[in-house]
This record gives C-alpha cells, sequence and structure tokens, in this order.
C-alpha cells in the first residue's frame, strides 16, 4: 500500500477532526453503479491555524494546504475526477469518486465500506483506534511525527477519557487548542443510491478516545 506524504496531509486529517471556522463534514453517497462519491469540507479557525503551523514549523504566512494538495491527497487514496477549492486561507474543500471503494485506501483502513446484503448494497462509515491506526500506518515518518503532535490516545497507547484528553491538549498547547479539538463537532451524511439520506453529528473528543469503533451506515 502506498505511503501517503507531506504537510499537506496531515492539514487535511487535521482539519476533518478539528473544530474549525465552518464544521467540518464527510459526505459519501453511494451510486446505482457501485460506486461512492466522496466529499469533504473542513477548515480551521484562526487560533488553531496559527498553533498547527507553529506545531510543524510552518510560516504564519503560508497557507495549510492548497487544492493541488488536496486534490493529489484524496486522487493517491484511490478517487478519481478529484476537485478541490479554498473558499479561504483556513478553509478546504474536496470532492471525489471512488469506482470501486475495495480498491483504496479507504477500504484497506477500514474507514469505508460498501458491500451487499439481503439484495440491498450497504455504505459503512467506521471511526474508532483501529482505523485510526490503520489511517496513520499509511503516511510517512516525518508525516507521522506530525500527528503525533496531536496526543491521540489510541496512537500513544493510553485508554483516556475526553475529559483528561482535553486536560493533556490544554497543557501541552493551551486551552484554545483543547477546546476547539476536544469540544469540536463533525458532521456525517450519508446518502443511497436511491436518495435516501441519514444526517449524523458527532463530537470529536468522543470519536478520537472512543475505545470501540463508531459506525455509521445506510442501505
Amino acid at each position: 500500500m502506498k505511503k501517503f506524504s507531506a504537510f499537506s496531509i496531515l492539514a487535511f486529517f487535521a482539519g476533518i477532526t478539528l473544530l474549525a471556522s465552518c464544521t467540518p463534514e464527510i459526505k459519501v453517497k453511494a451510486n446505482k453503479d457501485n460506486s461512492m462519491d466522496i466529499s469533504f469540507k473542513t477548515g480551521f479557525s484562526e487560533a488553531t491555524s496559527k498553533s498547527i503551523k507553529k506545531l510543524v514549523g510552518a510560516k504564519e504566512s503560508d497557507p495549510l494546504f492548497s487544492p493541488a494538495d488536496m486534490v493529489q491527497l484524496i486522487t493517491e487514496a484511490g478517487a478519481v475526477n478529484v476537485s478541490a477549492k479554498m473558499p479561504t486561507e483556513n478553509d478546504g474543500q474536496a470532492n471525489g469518486t471512488l469506482k470501486d471503494v475495495r480498491n483504496t485506501a479507504f477500504n484497506a483502513t477500514g474507514i469505508l465500506r460498501q458491500e451487499a446484503k439481503n439484495g440491498k448494497t450497504v455504505t459503512t462509515l467506521s471511526i474508532g483506534p483501529d482505523e485510526i491506526r490503520s489511517f496513520y500506518s499509511l503516511l510517512d515518518a516525518n508525516t507521522q511525527a506530525y500527528v503525533d503532535t496531536m496526543m491521540i490516545p489510541c496512537l500513544i497507547g493510553e485508554n483516556m477519557s475526553k475529559t483528561d484528553y482535553k486536560l493533556l491538549l490544554s497543557m501541552m498547547y493551551g486551552p484554545t487548542f483543547a477546546e476547539e479539538l476536544v469540544e469540536g463537532n463533525l458532521n456525517i451524511t450519508l446518502e443511497s443510491a436511491d436518495g435516501k439520506k441519514q444526517r449524523f453529528t458527532e463530537k470529536l473528543g468522543d470519536l478520537l478516545t472512543m475505545n470501540t469503533p463508531k459506525t455509521w451506515t445506510i442501505e
């Protein structure tokens, strides 16, 4: 499996899992030909943007990611027809199509699956310790070092409550960074091939401190 690299991966991954100036969002739509359309919307508050840049040694004037970075990341993960844009320098949006999710990094990490069940196509999105560790394993050593700064419990081998995780981040990086990471929301939308939608909102701190995976399914 290809190793993903570059600062853009950290920025985009962290953006999806951080409270931002706009609420981060993941959308997955199943199509009748068994392909999937995926889209991500993410961004950073000004305070978080400065904190991330300081952590990784980036210039304060540099954008955290570019449309080209996002296109490369999602293309390397297995998507086609990928496009991306940045409404502001701290906000990014990207989308693409997975012709066969089984041949993508999304499936290899256990994050996104599609299977036939009782004559219907079932789409499942999962986030938990194993999925986070699998995603982490696809990163190169330098990018892993950047992700390590987030002190995600399952990556440092600790079982930690959300309260304890927030306290740890606050001691390491300050209360603003901790508040945004732990208390922010992630919006998830799943859509079936026949147009049925399911919408979910999850606390990021809950997702990052779980001991078992959280799954969302639509058929």
